[in-house]
Formats: structure tokens, sequence, C-alpha cells
């Protein structure tokens, strides 16, 4: 029987749903067995549709539900009632001129990308996006800069930045390889017209770079930044100066042309006919009677195993681009503030929607940098401080485009990557497993900072800081809240620097201001009266943990979900607000008690017996219990590398001794229900207790009069202030 005879009622069913259905209707096409008994083309992809190792046969008594979902279908497995999520996808006519509306997908050829589909996003970006996208939001504020050197294409060599005028990024993955680059000797050379297009020069260039030469001509621009080509490698001051501006060039440029595909910068952009090598682009499509198929669009929201998203340089670059034209997975999307578009799909049309980040592959600079909140920055301290760099020592200047973009939205700016306004929270990061110091493998180059998470190659995160806001507690979550400062801090150049810089963290002053409501909350801010019948109870009740009854709550216009406990001033979104000098010792006065560190043996066993990815999630095998000299449990500390986990593992009796600084007064507490944290502390937390007064701490270890960073925790505050020297020690953090 020819395709074209068959009349499929299941087709034209799924035709109907789509043209038809609203966001959340569900519709059932029927049990398995009558629809694979059939000769329409979807029986094959019917009989794949349950992928757990059962035979379709095990299935006839299944049914396959339909659910309209963020303008797709989703093919949902029906079992007695209960249903499976399954596979997403669209419509696609055989022709793509057959294409109706937005929201269909497009049968694309397996070996050369159509580069009208291209040529269409930007021109629709234009039309219909116009300021959002050449200045959103905080990028608004970063001043255009002035490259010293562009490649011009039309004249194929390199040129003087001529002006403040538009050009086109670069970001890929350069990998082993080595290729030619700028240096002093050869700039004369480079800027012959046609050195980069043709001849010898030309020949030495990697696949990626030619390729983007190519992609920018077919763009209808001129110019093009490469990091090789455009920074003359061999001229240190130079490139120093082009390494701290990168989020400048990335976020200024009007495209950033994101090579993903490939190990290394010999890969090449694929898919242009005549230009480049064929790409190798499989769809997934599932026939269907004439004249549609189905399509599963590539989701970008599946984390790539590309080099690209391994690279610390290639994630700020990818952040602080405005628009991207993105390559990867043989296939090409578009990303800007407004859109993302892909080239299975035909576009939205307007209005279109700000554009959401899945969170957990790449957060939305734009959202992060709008309120200044600890726990907003933690989606970059997990991802960024994991990324891998081929110099340990450049963590600061890979960093430093996200950092200025952040210290745009935190009164004070931030030191090392830690907003100033919230220096003691921000100085309890904890790390997400365990990892190892960043060391400088330039002999010139200082080392990074203990305290500083950017010194460290391990995932870290901001703890929520409840006694400032509100926020979701999970039956297995410890909480904390800081209530005081316990000294002043001071940052300088040099342990023996006698000009030093007092760290405006100012928090404190804000908490207290807030405690006269008789005064006028600060300028945004609204003060309510909150309880169980005023917002959700879940977050409110972060506040009552904290046992101090306050009534009152603050909203801010900018971030009106959320409820905080006291205000504190946002910048001026229109002004651009310099960062602080960044020097990497620190200072203070502080308090200092001794305690015995033991290992939680029951934690390493369970470690030893489980699996890693039923450890991800436990982070009690990283801590060790703090002990009085009477072996009485006082405290909790995490540690951040293995090395120190064995070192307490060898000093099991009585205790490794651990020389512990105060850095804040505050509480933590543990849910009541919560069996496992429950019974960690059993020995020393009565069991009706939910919230425990205490210090918060830093391990350290000193070395030539400096101290070092080794962990972190908190010790019961009777026990602290009863143990404490009498003298402050004069601390100098390193």
């Amino acid at each position: 029987m020819s395709e074209a005879s068959i009349n499929c009622a299941t087709c034209e069913q799924i035709i109907e749903f789509f043209n038809t259905a609203t966001e959340g209707d569900t519709v059932s096409l029927g049990f398995i067995s009558s629809l694979v008994d059939t000769d329409c083309p979807h029986r094959e992809w019917i009989k794949q549709f349950d992928r757990d190792g059962a035979s379709i046969q095990d299935r006839f008594e299944s049914k396959i539900d339909m659910v309209k979902a963020h303008a797709a279908i989703e093919l949902r497995l029906n079992r007695n009632g209960k249903c499976w999520p399954g596979c997403r996808f669209k419509l696609a006519p055989r022709k793509n001129d057959e294409l109706l509306n937005s929201g269909h997908a497009r049968i694309l050829d397996p070996a050369w990308i159509d580069e009208k589909i291209i040529l269409n996003w930007e021109d629709l970006c234009k039309e219909h996006h116009e300021d959002a996208c050449e200045y959103p939001e905080k990028f608004q504020l970063i001043e255009s800069i002035r490259s010293t050197w562009l490649v011009d294409i039309l004249a194929g060599c390199l040129v003087p930045g001529p002006g403040h005028t538009r050009f086109i990024t670069l970001s890929y993955t350069r990998g082993e390889v080595a290729f030619f680059q700028t240096e002093k000797n050869v700039i004369d050379q480079l800027q012959e017209v046609g050195a980069l297009t043709a001849g010898p020069v030309a020949e030495r260039l990697p696949r990626t770079i030619r390729s983007a030469i190519d992609v920018v001509r077919l763009l209808g621009e001129r110019y093009l930044w490469v990091d090789v080509l455009c920074i003359v490698q061999d001229d240190a001051k130079a490139l120093q100066v082009a390494l701290n501006s990168m989020a400048r060039i990335y976020s200024t440029s009007y495209i950033t042309i994101v090579a993903a595909n490939g190990i290394d910068a010999s890969y090449g952009i694929r898919g242009f006919k005549g230009l480049t090598p064929q790409r190798d682009f499989k769809q997934d499509i599932m026939p269907m009677v004439p004249p549609v198929n189905l399509v599963i669009p590539r989701n970008r929201g599946e984390k790539s195993q590309s080099a690209y998203y391994s690279r610390a340089w290639t994630y700020q670059e990818y952040l602080c681009a405005k628009r991207r034209l993105i390559f990867e997975n043989g296939t090409v999307y578009w990303e800007c503030s407004r859109s993302r578009w892909s080239e299975e799909l035909v576009p939205d049309l307007p209005p279109f929607e700000k554009r959401s980040i899945e969170p957990w592959k790449y957060p939305d600079l734009f959202t992060l940098s709008s309120f200044p909140d600890l726990r907003s920055m933690n989606y970059l301290l997990r991802d960024f401080n994991q990324k891998a760099l081929t110099f340990p020592e450049d963590a600061l200047s890979a960093f430093s485009g996200l950092q200025w973009v952040l210290s745009q939205t935190f009164v004070g700016g931030l030191l090392y990557g830690i907003p100033e306004l919230f220096f003691e929270s921000g100085l309890m990061w904890n790390t997400i497993g365990l990892g190892e110091r960043r060391h400088s493998t330039r002999k010139h180059m200082s080392q990074l900072p203990s305290w500083l998470f950017l010194g460290w190659q391990v995932g870290a995160t901001f703890k929520g800081d409840y006694e400032f806001q509100a926020g979701w507690w999970t039956r297995d979550e410890s909480l904390k809240g800081v209530r005081r400062p316990v000294t002043t801090w001071y940052t300088m150049e040099h342990p023996t620097s006698s000009k030093r810089r007092r760290i405006e963290s100012n928090w404190y002053k804000y908490r207290v201001l807030a405690e006269d409501i008789t005064q006028e909350p600060l300028q945004g801010w609204m003060r309510t009266r909150f309880g169980w019948n005023c917002g959700h109870p879940l977050l409110l009740n972060t506040f009552a943990y904290s046992g101090d009854g306050q009534e009152y709550g603050y909203l801010h216009s900018n971030s009106p979900d959320r409820w905080y406990k006291y205000p504190v001033p946002l910048l001026d979104c229109y002004s651009m607000h310099l960062l602080q000098p960044q020097t990497q010792f620190l200072s203070c006065q502080t308090s200092r008690v001794f305690l015995h560190g033991i290992p939680d043996i029951s934690a390493i066993e369970r470690k030893e017996s489980s699996s890693p990815s039923e450890l991800r999630n436990y982070n009690n095998y990283n801590n060790v219990k703090l002990q009085d000299e009477n072996g009485e449990a006082v405290g909790f500390l995490a540690l951040m590398r293995e090395r120190d986990r064995n070192y307490f593992a060898e000093n099991i009796a009585p205790g490794a001794v651990v020389e512990l600084v105060a850095i804040s007064e505050g509480w933590f507490g543990i849910n009541n229900e919560s069996g496992e944290e429950e019974k960690e502390i059993k020995d020393w937390t009565p069991r009706s207790m939910t919230r425990q007064d205490c210090y918060h701490v830093l391990w350290v270890e000193w070395e030539d009069g400096t101290a070092y960073r080794r962990g972190s925790g908190y010790v019961l505050k009777e026990v602290w202030e009863r143990k404490k020297e009498e003298a402050l020690v004069d601390l100098i953090l390193g």
C-alpha cells in the first residue's frame, strides 16, 4: 500500500491537536495495541516509545496520552492511570516552504546549514528587539571598548581598531593544538592586505578561526575580534590589559560566534556550503502520513560534553555576550536578551518575552545582577569554580567580567568575588565536595587567597543567611543566620603593608536601622506585617525559626516575591560603579579558640559502601565534629580537601587540634524532623531544640606570620565565650 493512500485517524488526531489545543490540554491517543496495528509509518516510532527495556507486547494494554506543553506536544505513557513523561515533538511539513506558523519544526539538510535562517534571526532581532538586545539591562552601563587590533574581513588583514566601531567576537576552545598567533615581530606582516585570508599565515590559522572569518562575511559584517590575532601575545602589558578587559570586549561586541563543536580549534565551524566542510547532523524524525513528520528538536538543556563548556574563560565569554550565534551538536542556535531560536524550529513571533536560560547549565547574568542577594550568585560559584584553566592563577581575570556586572548591584562592590556588603556571610562559603588549591604556575604571579572561593578548584556555594532573606526550607537542610559582626575587616596588598582599606561590610547598620519601624524604609522597599496568612509559609517560617519574634518583613519592587528581614540599598542602575582595588590580604582582630576535630566515622563508612551518585548531596562525609577537652561535641567543621579529611581520620583519638577564629555571631539550626541530621547532633542538641546560638568560624593554619583558610564551621556560643583566649589575635589572612 502506498504511503499516500493511507488514511490514518491517529495522524489526523495529532495534527488537529497540535493546531488547536491550548497549554495543558490532554487527550488520549488510545491503547498501544491499536496504535501499532496499522500500516501507517507512525507504528515504528510507537514501538520505540517506551525504552525501559520492556517489549512492546508487554505494553499493549497501556495508553499513550498527548499533552500540549510549551508550544509542543508531549507524549506520555499511561499505565493504569499513572503517566510517565515521554518525548516532546513538533510538527514538520515534508516541504519547508509549506510552513504556516511559528512553532513548526523544519526538516534540515544533514550536511548544510541554510544561511537564510541565520540572516533572518539577525533581522528579527534588529527589527523587534531594538535596544533591548543592544543595551540589555546592566550591560547598558558598559562603555564600548576600542580594541587595539581587529581583523578586517574585507581587507583580509589586521588593522588598528577604528574607534568605537561594530565588531563580531569569536568564543572557542583553543585546545592543545599549536597554531599561529600575533607577536611583535609579525605585526607589520599581518597588516598586509590578504595576509589572513591567503598565503602562509592564513594556512597556519586553525580551521575555527578561518571559518569564523567566513561567517562574519556571510553576516555582512566587516570586523572580527579573535584573541590570538587581536592581542599581541608577547607584549606582557598589552596582554594583561586585554585579559582584564575580556568582559567588556564580549559584552559590547555586536554578536559573539560560539564555536562549541569539537575538542579544539582545528574542528572548525562546519556546514556552510562552498565555505566550510559539511556537517554531520542527525535529526530525530518520526514519520507520519503526509504531509507532515514529527521532529524531536535538540534540547540545549541537556548538558553538552563539548570541551567548550568545561573552560572558565569561555564560561565568562558566553555569559557576557549579548547576542550569541551558537554552533553546537551539529546545528546552530541564536540567543539574545529576548529570544532563543533553533535551526530546527520556526522562530516565535512578536511579542517577544525575555529569554530564560536553564539556570543549572547557564545562569542568566541579566537576572543574577538584578538584586543584591548572595544566594543569587550560587549558580556562578558552583559552575565557574569547577571550570578548567590552563593557568590556575588566571581565575580572577576569568571572573573579572562577571565580577564587574555584579559590582553594579552590590553597594561597596566585590572583593575577589565576595560582595563587601555581606562580607562576613561571604567568607563562610562552603565547597560542594572536596577540591584542591589553585596554585600559580608562573613564578611572577602571586597565589590566589585561601579565603577566596576562586582560590580553589571546586564548586562553591554561599549558604543562605536566614537573618536576611526568607528561603525554602527542606527537611534535610541545616539553616544558619548571621546576627552580628564581631570585628572590623581590612584589606591590603601585603601582610606588612602600612596602608590598608576598611571593607565596607555594612549589612549590620541596615539591620539596626530596620528595627525602628517609625522610620520610612529605604527607597524602593515596603514594610509589611507578616504571618502565616501572608506570603508562603515555607518561606516565612525561616524568619520565625530565628526566634526573635520579628513581626515585620520587607519587600522590594525589584524582587516582589521575596521577603527580607531588613532592607539594604540598591545601586542606581543608570550609573556605572567602579570596582574597589583588588588586594589579596585581610586583617582584623578577633577571638580564637582551640578545639579537637573528630571525623564522622559513620559517614566515612557510608561513603565507602555507596555509589558517587548516592553521596552527591551528602555533605557529612566532608565534615568533622568539634569537641572540647572533655570529649563533648560543641560544633562542626566543613572541610575542603581530601587530604584534610584523611588527616582527621588518622587522628581519631583524642582528635586533631584545630585553631578557629571567629567571623560572626549568629545561629544554626537543624530541622527536628530530619533523622540523619538529628542523629549526628543528638549528643549535644536536645531533641526539642530547633536553633543553637553560635559563632561562625574559620579553621586556619599559620605560615610565616600569615594565616590560611582550611575550613569553615560553627561553635556553640556559650562554649566559645567560655574557652576563647583573653587577648584578641591579630589575624592576617592570606
